[in-house]
């Protein structure tokens, strides 16, 4: 009987683990696909960032490189991200875990080839939901929130030209933690 009551006790303990993990917005990773580096190499680098804390980034990433440092309150109390800019790159830190990060590519409107919409929704399929960009249209943010990647795309040439990397979560929790709301920029509009 002893024997039964654990049991039923760790079962019990593991149900309100995985509901509470469902509740945070955590999920297990979604699968990523293994065409993925196809799209850039530099997007397996930055999913493998994510899994690293924040010191081992820094020391194979930023330290002894020129960027800009700077703190900000994060949209939830209690949270203080560390951030870095080094152009291509920003990475954000939050209680020293990588929080996001992402990559500018420039050249992609001259290559729009290697950096093709097309390529990427086919080895991502069609998003579920689309954003608008604070680069205005035609650029929307393509969103895949379970596998923790964003790509900002020009919808009429067809190419993108930033990739996303943050931890996996659900569509509301992206909405209100990573994206960058183009409303903010009333002067733009």
């Amino acid at each position: 009987m002893e024997k039964v009551g654990k049991m039923t006790l760790t079962y019990y303990v593991l149900l309100l683990a995985v509901v509470g993990l469902l509740d945070l917005g955590c999920k297990p990773l979604a699968k990523i696909p293994s065409e993925i580096s196809q799209l850039h190499p530099q997007i397996a680098t930055m999913i493998a960032m994510r899994s690293q804390s924040q010191a081992s980034v820094m020391s194979q990433y930023i330290t002894g490189k020129k960027y800009v440092q700077f703190f900000e309150s994060g949209k939830f109390k209690g949270l203080r991200k560390e951030s870095y800019k080094m152009p291509p790159m920003f990475y954000s830190f939050a209680d020293s875990s990588v929080w996001y990060i992402s990559c500018s590519f420039d050249e992609a409107d001259k290559d729009t080839a290697a950096f093709s919409m097309s390529k990427m929704v086919a080895i991502l399929r069609e998003p579920q939901r689309m954003l608008p960009s604070v680069l205005d249209y035609p650029w929307r943010e393509y969103i895949y929130p379970d596998i923790g990647l964003a790509f900002n795309v020009n919808v009429e040439k067809g190419y993108y030209d930033v990739i996303e990397v943050f931890q996996p979560t659900n569509w509301k929790k992206y909405k209100l933690y990573f994206w960058n709301d183009p409303s903010q920029y009333p002067s733009r509009h």
